[in-house]
């Protein structure tokens, strides 16, 4: 039977482990039988690594003209990230350029999701942005290939945007955002 992975069952399944209406300055929220569970299930994922590290392996042969960097779990994920950083010439203008992918892989559903990250300066101006697919035609080919490899490694779903930014109501900001507005999905599993 396979578990399901709307939206309703991610926002119950990240209530488990982030406590409602109480903010993360709050000296309790720490203390909370949420938090706790979640640093269990942190512990858990990073003591039993065996399927990331087999996966990060897989994507350093899959991409061998690019760098593959493992980010090991920060203390405020719930998840493992991967970048796949593109080799950069510059334009002849351009003082520098950096194109990846991350792929991140939930602690606390078997989901995961991938966007593309663009940075360049040419002398006159700066040019960043963050984007979920779709993402534009030279990042598809490899985005495709990361996510076959995620996958068959993994055997994590990859979730729509429509999930991954679905408010959840009742948990306070985990970050600067205004304090009415609910944090995404894609907050709170990754």
């Amino acid at each position: 039977m396979s578990q399901d992975l709307s939206a309703p069952a991610l926002i119950e399944c990240v209530r488990r482990y982030y406590p409602l209406e109480l903010d993360p300055e709050d000296p309790r929220y720490e203390q909370s039988a949420e938090y706790q569970r979640l640093e269990h299930r942190r512990r858990e994922a990073v003591n039993d690594s065996g399927p990331w590290q087999r996966f990060v392996q897989r994507a350093e042969e899959a991409f061998a003209h690019c760098d593959v960097v493992d980010v090991t779990p920060r203390p405020y994920r719930a998840s493992f990230h991967c970048k796949v950083f593109w080799p950069q010439t510059p334009a002849p203008l351009e003082r520098w350029r950096e194109d990846f992918l991350t792929c991140m892989i939930s602690f606390l559903a078997p989901v995961y999701a991938i966007h593309a990250r663009h940075s360049r300066d040419d002398g006159t101006g700066r040019e960043s942005w963050t984007r979920y697919p779709p993402l534009p035609p030279e990042f598809q080919p490899d985005e495709a290939k990361l996510a076959a490899l995620i996958e068959s490694t993994l055997g994590a779903t990859r979730l729509s945007n429509e999930v991954l930014f679905t408010r959840v109501p009742g948990i306070r900001p985990l970050s600067l955002r205004p304090e009415n507005q609910a944090p995404w999905l894609v907050e709170l599993l990754f």
